[in-house]
C-alpha cells in the first residue's frame, strides 16, 4: 500500500506538472495573440487616421508627394496585420483544444493504471484470504515426536480448497505432481511460515526447493519423520 501510494503520489505530481506547463504554454499563446491583437489596432487606428489626413490635402504637389507615402506606408504595414491575426487565432485556438485534450487524455490514463493497480491488488488479497483457513496452520520447530501430527493437520489444510488440487482424495495423501506452479508457490509460502527455528533454516537454504510447496514437503517428510 506504501508503494501504491508513492507511485499514485508520483504520478499525481507528474499531472500536476505537465497541467502547469500547459498552462504556461497556453498563457503565452494567449499574451500574443492578445499583443498581435493591440498592435492590429494600433496600425488600423494610424491607418485610418492617415487616411483621413490625405483625403484633406487639396491636390497638387504637396498633395502628390504625400498620396505616394502613404500607399506605400500601407503596402509595408497593411499585409503585417491582416497575416498576423489570420494566423493567430486559429493556432491559438488549436493550442488551447490540444491542451485540453491532452489533459484529458492524461487523467483517463492515470484512473485507468489506477483502477488496474487496485484491482490487482485486490485480486492478490483475495486470493491470500481464500488460501487461509479459519484457522491458522501449525507451527513445527523440529519436534520430531510431533511431525506425524504436524504433517496430518497440513493434509487436511490440503484437503480443503483451493489446495484440493495438491490433495490426492483417494490415496489420502500429497499427490505427486503438479502442472498448477502458481498454487505450488503459494503452498511453498505457506509451509515456510509454519516452520519454525533451526527446521526453517534448513529447508529456506535449499534453493532447489524454492517455490515448490510439494517436494518441500516431501523433504520435511524424509528428514523428521519419525523411525
Amino acid at each position: 500500500m506504501q508503494m501504491l501510494s508513492l507511485i499514485s503520489h508520483q504520478m499525481m505530481t507528474n499531472y500536476q506538472d505537465l497541467q502547469d506547463k500547459l498552462f504556461q504554454t497556453d498563457l503565452k499563446f494567449t499574451q500574443e495573440l492578445q499583443r498581435v491583437t493591440n498592435e492590429n489596432m494600433i496600425l488600423k487606428q494610424e491607418l485610418q487616421s492617415a487616411m483621413q489626413h490625405t483625403s484633406g490635402i487639396p491636390q497638387s504637389g504637396g498633395a502628390s508627394s504625400a498620396t505616394l507615402s502613404v500607399p506605400a506606408q500601407t503596402t509595408s504595414t497593411l499585409p503585417s496585420p491582416v497575416s498576423s491575426s489570420s494566423v493567430s487565432v486559429p493556432i491559438s485556438t488549436q493550442v488551447v483544444s490540444s491542451s485540453s485534450h491532452l489533459s484529458n487524455d492524461l487523467q483517463l490514463q492515470m484512473m485507468a493504471l489506477l483502477s488496474e493497480t487496485f484491482s490487482k491488488l485486490t485480486t492478490v488479497l483475495t486470493d491470500t484470504k481464500a488460501s487461509d483457513s479459519k484457522t491458522e496452520w501449525p507451527k513445527f520447530n523440529r519436534e520430531v515426536k510431533k511431525f506425524r501430527a504436524w504433517y496430518l493437520a497440513i493434509l487436511a489444510q490440503l484437503s480443503l480448497a483451493p489446495w484440493s488440487e495438491l490433495y490426492n482424495a483417494d490415496t489420502h495423501a500429497l499427490v505427486a505432481t503438479t502442472t498448477n506452479t502458481t498454487l505450488n508457490g503459494k503452498l511453498y509460502a505457506m509451509i515456510i511460515t509454519c516452520l519454525e527455528g533451526q527446521v526453517l533454516q534448513n529447508m529456506v537454504s535449499r534453493k532447489h526447493l524454492r517455490a515448490n510447496g510439494l517436494l518441500l514437503l516431501k523433504e520435511l517428510v524424509q528428514t523428521y519423520r519419525h523411525s
